[in-house]
């Protein structure tokens, strides 16, 4: 659920019904991605008959729809079906509809902004205005009470404490660990909205009859588990970012030596040698390579179109000396992130940038690698990892609504990075369960890698990062799908980087390596 009902009354005051404004969301919108030009099933959630259909968007706010009559006792209802992709519809007016036939397949027609492709879905209760018993107009009522998963179970990810009362500071119950079946004791609407929002505490009853709360987070609904993307190299490497601003340097191989790290990320500013150098290191050395081209200059932003980036990487013709990145390619390299962190004002965002929204990133993405992939057939394109957070000067959007709005994007992508940075142990762990576990369970089909994690606060001994980072790879470790995780950084020639090598300039091994050697 993407958005609930009576959400945003400021926004919704601006539509109306029968004359009387909305006193908020007058549904609510359920996430229903596009994938391969199709859009997700959608089903009747009741048996009826279809009332109304319009099959191409009209104009209408609510696009292509499908509109459901409903007889419960004495008692009619209506559901409404909206935002639907046209000439979807497979059922016409008057046909009859059993709870659970598939009616459409979810789309982005009408009046849905820049919001990701979602079903809007409503429902009416005949004579509920005119008997006060909703404050929205033309029988309008909240379908979220209504909303029903027969037999929802659910069960932890991990050894879980049962506790008292919804908070860390109250009495321990007891456990319960991933493969036990816990009863939710909550409507399940309740329970399908909290399974997704951070902070949330969900009241259930264990196997033994025991009841208490447990941390949302670490729950999912039973069911059949979803199939795991093969890993590059068949299980999870531990792995370092190459020398940021340019090609390696001979104390970064001693770094990389030293720390034992199976993977290292290169950007393509440095040299396709580097990859012959580390698999003298290690012949079975994982590379990963980003498309590196900057969007800054010293007089602002720096606009590059799709085409001009792409032509950036294209391949010379047979006779000619080959590009770097073909180098790369021609080397066995079949992984590469396409840019980095979009949704800073640096790397292309903003009004005078190369987008404006995570929608525009989307559409620039797909172009790219539109191009990318009928010149280097068997490369794997990543999705790039976002900088982390909410909306701070130069992050003009937060990293989970730019995400909303590239679900196109990221279904194209043959797998996804993921950024994450902390200050601490307990940072590390919540974060890691805020942003890669969350991942993970948005998007179970795509093959995941950590592309940047790094503790960057001045002041913190490299010893204590270090042992930061071998709890960082054992947690890594654990998650299905998730290919690698590259430390940030070896080395680097900017001062702010310096908190965060693996070596000094000067070339002197810093205690990191040597401390992730032992994990």
């Amino acid at each position: 659920m993407t958005q609930p009902f009576r959400a945003r009354p400021e926004y919704y005051r601006q539509f109306a019904c029968e004359g009387r404004p909305f006193p908020g969301h007058e549904g609510i919108d359920i996430h229903a991605p596009i994938r391969d030009g199709q859009g997700s099933k959608v089903y009747a959630g009741a048996d009826g008959v279809t009332h109304a259909v319009q099959q191409t968007d009209d104009g209408d706010p609510y696009g292509v729809r499908v509109r459901i009559n409903h007889r419960v006792g004495n008692t009619e209802y209506q559901t409404v079906y909206a935002h639907l992709s046209a000439h979807s519809i497979l059922v016409r007016p008057g046909d009859p509809v059993a709870a659970g036939q598939e009616i459409a397949r979810s789309g982005n027609t009408g009046n849905t902004g820049d919001a990701a492709p979602h079903l809007h879905l409503m429902l009416k209760k005949t004579g509920a205005t005119a008997a006060g018993k909703t404050d929205f107009p033309c029988d309008l009522i909240d379908p979220t009470p209504h909303l029903f998963w027969p037999d929802l179970l659910l069960t932890p990810t991990d050894v879980l404490r049962v506790r008292a009362e919804p908070n860390t500071e109250s009495a321990i119950l007891g456990l319960v660990t991933p493969g036990d079946a816990l009863a939710p004791l909550a409507p399940d609407a309740v329970i399908l909205w909290d399974l997704y929002q951070p902070g949330a505490w969900i009241k259930v009853q264990t196997p033994t009859t025991l009841e208490g709360y447990c941390y949302a987070e670490f729950l999912e609904i039973v069911g059949v588990p979803p199939e795991v993307p093969p890993l590059p190299v068949g299980r999870f490497v531990a792995g370092l970012h190459g020398r940021a601003d340019g090609p390696m340097q001979e104390p970064d191989f001693t770094a990389v030596e030293v720390s034992k790290v199976e993977a290292v990320k290169l950007t393509t500013n440095a040299l396709p040698a580097d990859v012959t150098r580390l698999r003298k290191t290690n012949p079975d050395m994982f590379v990963v390579v980003r498309l590196f081209e900057s969007f800054s200059t010293p007089a602002g932003p720096r606009k590059i179109t799709a085409e001009e980036f792409a032509n950036k990487f294209r391949p010379n013709p047979p006779g000619q000396s080959p590009t770097d990145l073909q180098r790369f390619y021609e080397m066995g390299v079949q992984y590469y992130e396409v840019h980095n962190e979009p949704n800073l004002t640096n790397e292309g965002f903003g009004q005078t940038g190369s987008w404006n929204s995570g929608a525009a990133f989307a559409a620039w993405y797909l172009a790219v690698i539109d191009r990318l992939r009928a010149w280097f057939p068997d490369a794997r394109w990543g999705f790039p990892g976002l900088s982390p957070g909410d909306v701070v000067p130069g992050r003009p959007m937060a990293m989970w609504d730019f995400l909303d709005e590239c679900e196109d994007a990221i279904a194209a992508s043959d797998w996804l990075g993921v950024h994450q940075y902390f200050k601490d142990f307990a940072e590390m762990e919540d974060g890691f369960n805020q942003i890669v576990k969350r991942y993970r369970r948005r998007w179970p089909d795509k093959l995941l890698m950590v592309t940047e994690f790094s503790n960057p606060i001045k002041g913190v001994p490299k010893m204590v990062k270090g042992q930061q980072y071998v709890t960082y790879y054992r947690m890594a470790e654990e998650v299905p799908g998730l290919g690698a995780a590259f430390a940030y950084v070896v080395s680097a020639s900017a001062p702010e980087f310096q908190d965060e090598t693996w070596r000094e300039e000067s070339g002197a091994i810093t205690p990191i390596p040597e401390a992730v050697s032992k994990r």
